[in-house]
């Protein structure tokens, strides 16, 4: 029998802090492992820039401009690996760590066929017809996954209490 194995989608926000901690409870509580992925989105990068062709200034500041937060996104994922693994170091879970850059749906999912679950924070975003909503322009990578995961997606939002019990009662 192999391995339990869950993918842990890693980022900076408390929702995936969270996250992390409900997938090492479940890989401690089954003997698995779980490996974290973060990817940079280079795709949002040129969405925020909106710049398809070169115009008054020509691309040379915007190319400029990527490259620089492309350089600024490295650094913070490099960041975030180093906290995670000396995380996981603690909780005495294995697991690895990959950095990509690229669509996050399209790489977690193409990563998850290797896995039994995916485990991801969410930030859940305003209603609809709210001030917020107004500037998100395309799914949350949560959401996302939803549809094109496919393995077991498990969301997390808020701090996940641990059940100490269950009980079940079934009706003949």
């Amino acid at each position: 029998m192999s391995q339990f194995s869950i993918l842990y989608g890693l980022s900076g926000s408390e929702a995936s802090k969270q996250a992390a901690e409900v997938a090492w409870r479940i890989a401690g509580n089954c003997g698995g492992k779980v490996d974290a992925q973060h990817v940079i989105d280079s795709r949002a990068i040129w969405e925020l820039l909106r710049n398809d062709k070169p115009g008054f200034i020509g691309s040379g500041p915007y190319v400029a401009a990527y490259d620089e937060m492309s350089k600024h996104l490295r650094s913070i994922a490099d960041k975030l690996s180093v906290k995670y693994r000396a995380l996981t170091e603690e909780q005495s879970i294995a697991g690895e760590t990959f950095i990509e850059e690229g669509n996050p749906i399209e790489l977690v999912s193409k990563r998850a066929k290797s896995y039994d679950l995916v485990v991801v924070g969410h930030q859940p975003r305003a209603p609809l017809g709210t001030e917020d909503r107004k500037h998100y322009v395309r799914f949350a990578v949560a959401e996302g996954l939803a549809h094109e995961c496919p393995t077991a997606l498990l969301v997390v939002q808020d701090q996940v209490e641990t059940w100490t019990s269950l009980t079940i009662l079934v009706s003949v």
